[in-house]
């Protein structure tokens, strides 16, 4: 009896974490921004992706195509429809403009609206794999040179024991970012690049170096991860908060 028991509670703990999502918390640092180094931590399990740090949550569920943006400052929140929110962000994004272009001449508006036109870029994206290995937060991570346009612009540590694409749909979340920057105008980057994207699906990211000119530009680094099972009350607002506007939420007054 006591050997079966021992055998059952062996095979739930394997079933646990065959079944668990990851936590993962990071030191993320930009030198030139003048603000202090911020601690981040995302958690990811059943096509549900929840980042947060001190100031503002994300919770994205990837399967009923929904972003929830909570504000832990004013206690408030804002959920919606993935279409819902890009269509609100187009909003906002020409009122925005509207106000900012009120009053100015015609030539003005001109000039204005070339600025800020995003600029087509051409990105030649060269990815390779370095001997190096770095342990980091219990895991390894396999150094990939990122080559953008011939020059070295990041240092990533890839660790393919950390799969959090079988947790999440990542095509889905690139697909809702790709529709995002369209309906904004923004401007397609490098890690937008089918190249980059094929290495974001070897593991995760457990570290990352993102180099310029200057010398680093902005770092990102694991402390801490653990695969666990994931309450679902992770994934949704604290009772008491309440629901407003994007508008509001974005600090645009109306």
């Amino acid at each position: 009896m006591k050997r079966r028991l021992i055998s059952l509670l062996i095979f739930t703990s394997f079933i646990s974490t065959l079944f668990a999502g990851w936590i993962i918390k990071e030191k993320k640092e930009d030198p030139d921004s003048g603000v202090e180094p911020q601690i981040e931590t995302t958690y990811f399990q059943n096509n549900m992706i929840k980042t947060d740090d001190s100031r503002i949550t994300i919770i994205l569920n990837l399967g009923k195509e929904t972003i929830t943006i909570i504000n832990k400052n004013s206690k408030s929140y804002w959920s919606g429809s993935f279409n819902e929110f890009i269509k609100e962000n187009k909003r906002i994004t020409e009122e925005i403009k509207k106000r900012m272009t009120e009053g100015m001449s015609p030539k003005e508006k001109e000039e204005f609206e070339k600025m800020i036109k995003p600029q087509k870029k051409s990105y030649s994206v060269k990815i390779e794999k370095s001997s190096e290995k770095e342990k980091i937060a219990g895991y390894e991570g396999v150094k990939y040179n990122v080559y953008v346009n011939g020059k070295l612009k990041e240092k990533i540590w890839i660790s393919d024991k950390i799969n959090v694409n079988k947790e999440v749909d990542l095509k889905k979340l690139r697909d809702f970012n790709t529709k995002l920057n369209k309906a904004l105008n923004n401007e397609m980057e490098y890690d937008d690049t089918p190249e980059y994207e094929k290495l974001m699906y070897k593991g995760y990211d457990i570290k990352r170096l993102v180099i310029s000119d200057s010398g680093i530009e902005s770092s990102k680094e694991a402390i801490a991860i653990e695969k666990k099972n994931i309450p679902s009350s992770e994934f949704t607002v604290p009772s008491g908060y309440k629901k407003i506007s994007l508008s509001e939420l974005f600090g645009v007054k109306k």
